[in-house]
């Protein structure tokens, strides 16, 4: 996952797919058009993305487990990425720092890994 995310070089590394698609297809469409304000709900869908989120958010979950559980190299480096780059609601828009963000952050705070 490390490789994956350096080349995508934004921290993204997800498993979102598209509908409708017969080969690999970057699912990180479905957020960089939810950046610019496009969307498209259906019953299990987002901007034709099968559950993007909800596939967005076990990667995270698998990371932290991978992290806590199995003590995996670099498990918890893949998810920082992601909460500190690859954030798909602020990867490239949010005007505050990466590294603090306040509470009030029209962002929202940074993800904390406890």
């Amino acid at each position: 996952m490390t490789r994956i995310q350096a080349a995508h070089g934004d921290g993204y590394v997800g498993g979102a797919t598209l509908w409708g698609q017969t080969g690999a297809v970057d699912g990180k469409r479905v957020f960089e058009q939810l950046r610019r304000g496009e969307i498209r709900v259906t019953p299990f869908g987002l901007n034709d993305g099968w559950v993007p989120i909800y596939a967005w958010h076990k990667v995270h979950a698998g990371l932290l487990a991978a992290h806590d559980l199995a003590g995996t190299p670099g498990a918890l480096g893949v998810k920082v990425g992601m909460a500190d780059g690859g954030t798909p609601s602020c990867r490239s828009t949010c005007p505050c720092p990466r590294t603090r963000r306040p509470p009030s952050s029209p962002c929202g705070p940074r993800a904390e890994i406890w």
